[in-house]
């Protein structure tokens, strides 16, 4: 499962919580173990999204943990 992640972001780059386990059809809390993996091994980076209401959130779409966590690929230097 941890190729097919890095598979995944390399295609797709940025992707959050939610579209990373709504592709391998699993809940982000199962997910989000095999995120770790790849953080620890720095093979990815989380990325918080700013909300885009500037701060006066109500409730948004955005407002989800799920939805505000993105991954990305790390560059490995060589």
């Amino acid at each position: 499962m941890l190729t097919e992640v890095l598979e995944l972001l390399e295609k797709h780059g940025r992707l959050s919580l939610r579209e990373i386990s709504g592709h391998f059809q699993m809940e982000p809390a199962a997910m989000e173990p095999v995120l770790d993996v790849l953080l620890r091994k720095k093979r990815i980076r989380a990325v918080s999204a700013e909300c885009s209401t500037a701060g006066s959130c109500k409730g948004c779409s955005c407002s989800s943990r799920e939805d505000m966590l993105s991954f990305e690929i790390v560059v490995q230097a060589n």
